[in-house]
């Protein structure tokens, strides 16, 4: 998990509703523990449209992901985890706007790009274009490992009842998921 930490850098920032999923999953208990380790921990319950520090999400996440998923290896439990990601943005009422404006994963694979413009802040820039297996998302530059975005969109293709086929291209700084449904 340190590994992974080590790799953002700050200023990189995710909106509360994800942490909040994250934060009541977890239960009091184990939040309270992990607390002291956090940048910006909340008063109370993180608010949704709030930002905080992508560092204290992605400790949150690899707690949660290695409590959920003890039999695998941290990048695995990552990627298991984040597949949830299209449900949770789905139970917003940002989520509930855009997934009212696309009818299948393919559509919702070309939001991609705009929702994280809403979610995220940070050095970063997203894209996405039509391939030849479907559509090929990209991040430049991709602060650490790939597996949270696989999931992702894994999670996106499962929503609307497919099963994606992702091959996965990481030139530099640049990741790009090259997703077939």
């Amino acid at each position: 998990m340190e590994t992974i930490l080590s790799r953002f850098p700050a200023g990189y920032y995710l909106k509360g509703l994800f942490l909040r999923a994250v934060q009541k999953e977890l239960g009091p208990d184990r939040f309270e523990a992990i607390r002291p380790a956090l940048l910006e921990p909340p008063r109370g319950a993180y608010l949704p449209f709030k930002d905080y520090p992508q560092e204290d999400y992605t400790r949150l996440t690899c707690v949660l992901a290695e409590l959920r998923f003890p039999s695998f290896t941290l990048p695995e439990a990552i990627r298991r985890l984040s597949r949830q990601d299209i449900e949770i943005l789905a139970d917003s009422m940002f989520g509930r706007v855009v997934m009212s404006i696309v009818g299948d994963a393919r559509a919702a694979m070309m939001q991609i790009p705009r929702v994280y413009g809403v979610v995220t802040s940070g050095g970063w820039e997203f894209g996405v274009e039509p391939s030849d297996r479907g559509v090929a998302f990209w991040i430049d530059p991709h602060p650490g490992d790939w597996w949270y975005q696989l999931g992702q969109v894994e999670g996106i293709v499962r929503y609307y009842g497919g099963t994606a086929r992702t091959i996965v291209h990481a030139e530099g700084a640049r990741v790009t998921l090259d997703v077939g449904f």
